[in-house]
């Protein structure tokens, strides 16, 4: 028979097996007495165990598991009907460059070369004519000079006859042209002494009518008439000198200059 202790409350019961053999086993229940009574009861574990309430609370923390890294971004894959697209606007504006160039150097190249064809067959065509024509002015500037060394005289008096005419006409118009020259011939003189005014009987009268505006440059005018003297002209006489204001001979002695000049260059 086996026998075994039995913990119930604070005692240890003996429990005995029947034996197969009828035998008896002392020494096995010796055995098991004592191990049971080195074990402690639950009893005295559940007196030895502290207060669940007084027990501090240990909380394991657990680690956290590391968050991956997001992934970055994958750039998208490039289309192939994007690339040919592009490859093809490449290739046409490469084309169209140089179409653009070639016409241009196509262009200059033509049109220099054009110029210089068209130099070439000027000159054949008009060199001889241009030397004809330049004969022909070469000869036109040699009978110039001579037919102006020849009509020169003719032409300077018809010159001078159309401006006496023109002036002439100018002073039975306006006789007052004649008054200003007049005056003019006053201020040449030296503002010295009398000043005489000899003129033509048929401008008396019209001088008489003026002499407050001469006396303004010398009070003392005098008026002398002289039959002899033309009608479109004075004389105006100083102390020391005279002046002629004969617009005619004013004329006269402006072609005389001209014809000096002429004669020493």
């Amino acid at each position: 028979m086996y026998r075994s202790g039995v913990i119930k409350g604070g005692k240890v019961e003996r429990f005995s097996m029947p034996s197969l053999d009828g035998k008896n086993y002392g020494n096995v229940e010796s055995e098991s007495e004592a191990a049971v009574e080195d074990t402690p009861s639950e009893s005295v574990q559940d007196a030895e165990l502290p207060d669940e309430e007084s027990a501090p609370e240990i909380q394991l923390s657990s680690p956290q598991p590391e968050e991956p890294d997001a992934p970055e971004p994958e750039e998208p894959a490039p289309n192939p009907e994007e690339i040919i697209r592009e490859a093809q606007e490449t290739a046409r504006q490469l084309e169209q460059e140089a179409q653009r160039q070639g016409y241009e150097n196509g262009f200059n190249a033509g049109r220099e070369a054009g110029q210089n064809q068209a130099i070439t067959e000027f000159n054949q065509k008009n060199l001889p004519l241009l030397d004809a024509l330049a004969k022909i002015i070469e000869d036109l500037r040699n009978f110039k000079e001579g037919a102006l060394n020849t009509l020169q005289p003719k032409v300077i008096q018809l010159a001078l006859d159309v401006a006496k005419a023109a002036l002439l006409g100018e002073l039975k118009i306006n006789p007052d042209v004649l008054v200003r020259l007049v005056k003019e011939g006053i201020n040449r003189l030296k503002k010295t002494g009398s000043v005489t005014i000899k003129l033509n009987p048929a401008l008396y009268d019209m001088f008489l009518s003026r002499k407050a505006e001469l006396t303004e440059l010398n009070p003392e005018i005098l008026f002398e008439v002289d039959p002899a003297l033309p009608p479109e002209g004075a004389v105006v006489i100083g102390p020391l000198e005279e002046v002629s204001v004969n617009p005619l001979e004013l004329l006269d002695n402006i072609i005389e200059d001209m014809r000096e000049l002429d004669a020493g260059g």
